[in-house]
C-alpha cells in the first residue's frame, strides 16, 4: 500500500511540476511578446506624435496665411470705400453745378 501511496505522490508531483512548467512558459512566452512589443508601440506612438506635431504647424500655417489674405482683403475694401466716397463726392458736386447751370 504505501508502494501505491509513492506511486500516486510521484505522478502527482509529476503532474503539478508539469503544470508550472507549462505556466512558467506561457508566462515566459507572454513577457518576451510584451517585450519585442512595446518598441514597437513605442515608435508607433512617437510616429503618430511627430504628425500630430506636423498638423499642428499645417493648421498654423494655414491660419497665418488666411489671416493675412483677410488682412489683405479687408484693406482693398477699404481703398475701395475711399475711392467710393471721392467718386461720390464727385458726383455731388458736379450735379450741384449742373443744378446751378440750369437754374440759370
Amino acid at each position: 500500500m504505501e508502494e501505491n501511496q509513492s506511486k500516486f505522490k510521484k505522478y502527482l508531483y509529476n503532474q503539478i511540476a508539469l503544470i508550472l512548467a507549462i505556466g512558467g512558459l506561457g508566462t515566459g512566452l507572454i513577457g518576451i511578446y510584451k517585450f519585442v512589443a512595446n518598441p514597437l508601440q513605442d515608435l508607433k506612438t512617437q510616429a503618430i506624435e511627430l504628425k500630430q506635431e506636423e498638423l499642428i504647424k499645417q493648421l498654423a500655417n494655414l491660419k497665418d496665411n488666411d489671416l493675412h489674405e483677410i488682412h489683405l482683403s479687408l484693406k482693398r475694401i477699404e481703398e475701395n470705400e475711399v475711392q467710393m466716397g471721392k467718386d461720390i463726392v464727385r458726383l455731388q458736386t458736379t450735379t450741384e453745378r449742373l443744378n446751378k447751370y440750369l437754374n440759370d
